[in-house]
């Protein structure tokens, strides 16, 4: 009896390290996944930047916020 409690100690405590391991990888993992979440975010939003720097993508943006230039004027169509 004593033999096997004494192995069962040994072994939680051997399994130890290994436990704390795997969470340390399973925090890693999940940092890089938002990490990569954070860069593909990013590249979106520097070609939305680069985009909205030409004339075109900010006429472009302004069109779908619903905004027109000076001299055209909105059509619109009645349903029958």
């Amino acid at each position: 009896m004593l033999l096997w409690t004494a192995s069962l100690w040994l072994g939680a405590d051997i399994a130890r390290p290994y436990q704390t391991l795997h969470q340390w990888q399973k925090a890693d993992n999940q940092l890089e996944k938002k990490v990569k979440h954070l860069q593909m975010q990013n590249e979106r939003e520097a070609l939305q930047i680069q985009a909205l720097s030409t004339k075109q993508g900010l006429e472009q943006a302004a069109r779908r916020m619903g905004y027109l230039p000076p001299h055209e004027h909105r059509l619109r169509i009645p349903r029958p």
